[in-house]
């Protein structure tokens, strides 16, 4: 492997705070199909006794995880709902600077996710060119973003007016995808930014993917497939969290493929009952806002005047905190 494309200096961070969920020996054995790619997971949960060799557990409770950000972030921190994690993801290389020392890149993701082969991806674009990589189209993608460790950039949380004021609300305020990106956008527009991003596509099977293929998709031999045999970096199954709550294998038995179905993960053949359920996954109603979005989008863009200032995919609203 070629220095430029090296990859075994990427660390992705989770913070994690309650119980994990069922389908957490997938997400491990995908991690595991990535040998040059580390994830260092913070939790309260009880440690899994086994799992790949580039998977560090690393206990942490709330408590200690705002002390943490409190000193880090140079402002008081307070919240009690777990899902207000999700405000920190770009301040992580800030916060656990100490445990990222000696990465060229981190990164934040989720755990609502398997892998596929990230390391050929990072490979084909020539990731060491870039500071930042994400995989929505013009915006920072909680689920996978990764940033060049550099005190500069891990220090751009700062530059969100007020920035401050979001970590002592107790919920989710959207600063990571909301404030964070828009003035990540709103700089890089600027001909002096001296940043190379690179997010011109979704590269992710993500809410509207899910529900356009609701037959299921193959984790093989570390690869993520479609119906028709497609390739893709990975799945985020952020919307079938609920509904996916049954496994049939663990990380011990170390599959070499399975099938992700919006009912469950089966390395074996389905039952009858999960077949049934299988078959009748198809939501219409999501497919059919989907469409209606994507016809008024077309709509829009050929008679209506369109925003100078601001990339469709980026959301008005985050200019400052109040």
């Amino acid at each position: 492997m070629s220095q430029s494309n090296n990859v075994q200096s990427v660390c992705f961070v989770i913070v994690y705070l309650g119980k994990f969920p069922p389908w957490l020996p997938a997400f491990l054995v995908s991690c595991g199909g990535n040998p040059n790619i580390n994830w260092l997971i913070f939790t309260d949960a009880t440690i899994p006794s086994s799992k790949p060799e580039n998977v560090t557990f690393q206990s942490i409770n709330l408590a200690t995880f705002i002390e943490m950000a409190s000193y880090s972030m140079g402002c008081d921190v307070s919240f009690t709902k777990h899902y207000k994690l999700c405000d920190f993801k770009p301040i992580y290389g800030a916060i656990f600077s100490e445990y990222l020392k000696k990465y060229n890149y981190w990164g934040h993701c989720d755990l609502d996710v398997i892998w596929g082969d990230i390391e050929s991806f990072l490979r084909e674009i020539d990731f060491n060119k870039y500071d930042i990589i994400s995989s929505r189209k013009i915006s920072v993608s909680g689920h996978f973003t990764l940033y060049k460790n550099t005190s500069e950039i891990n220090q751009f949380f700062k530059q969100v007016p007020n920035y401050h004021k979001v970590f002592i609300k107790d919920g989710c305020s959207r600063f990571d995808e909301g404030f964070f990106c828009y003035h990540l956008y709103k700089q890089s527009l600027n001909e002096n930014f001296k940043w190379k991003i690179y997010w011109p596509s979704n590269f992710a099977v993500d809410r509207w993917e899910l529900e356009k293929n609701p037959f299921g998709w193959h984790w093989s031999n570390g690869k993520i497939l479609g119906l028709m045999g497609t390739e893709h970096v990975y799945i985020h199954f952020m919307n079938w969290k609920k509904s996916l709550r049954k496994i049939d294998f663990s990380y011990d038995d170390l599959p070499d493929q399975f099938k992700i179905t919006k009912h469950g993960i089966w390395s074996k053949s389905m039952g009858l009952i999960q077949r049934i359920k299988y078959l009748s996954s198809l939501n219409l109603k999501i497919l059919l806002i989907h469409y209606f979005q994507e016809f008024y989008s077309i709509i829009r863009s050929k008679f209506f005047k369109k925003n100078d200032k601001l990339h469709p995919h980026i959301k008005s609203g985050y200019e400052i905190i109040e």
